[in-house]
């Protein structure tokens, strides 16, 4: 059986390029796990007039404080089915959104179903009290929105 002269050195260099190869990427950390509806608080509602029939809780991963940065998870249950719900923090100065705060769009809202919707955000020492969040939904070709306030100063941790 004859060899080719520079066999030794090609698998001397394969080896080494297998033994170099890059390691695959490590996994994304995990996020926060959602907590359960039940042991969030109920969002307050801005006005009594009609709106989107929806209900919006909310959970603070921890003790809200001018510049500590906190994650903001948010829980929104359709009463009906809808479509186009959409979820959107409204700008507020003094409180400065993480980049993960483009609004939330659900093409078809199940009135069975729990949208969650997650994102840090930092409050400056003049931020106001409350965090305005606006939902919208269709239903039958009517467009409903809703405010609601998100207390800022009853951040509590999260169990």
């Amino acid at each position: 059986m004859s060899t080719h002269p520079n066999m030794a050195a090609i698998l001397v260099l394969a080896a080494a390029a297998s033994s170099c190869a890059a390691a695959p990427p490590a996994a994304p950390p995990a996020a926060e796990p959602a907590p359960a509806l039940s042991a969030m608080i109920p969002a307050e509602r801005g006005s009594e007039k009609i709106g989107a029939p929806v209900d919006v809780r909310y959970q603070f991963s921890g003790v809200m404080a001018a510049g500590r940065p906190v994650s903001l998870q948010l829980a929104v249950v359709p009463r009906v089915q809808g479509e186009n719900l959409r979820i959107e923090l409204a700008a507020t100065p003094g409180v400065a959104v993480g980049a993960s705060s483009a609004p939330l769009t659900v093409g078809k809202a199940n009135a069975a179903g729990v949208y969650r919707y997650a994102f840090a955000l930092t409050r400056a020492a003049n931020a106001p009290v409350k965090l305005p969040l606006i939902v919208s939904m269709e239903i039958d070709g009517a467009r409903f929105f809703s405010v609601f306030a998100i207390p800022l100063s009853a951040a509590a941790p999260m169990e």
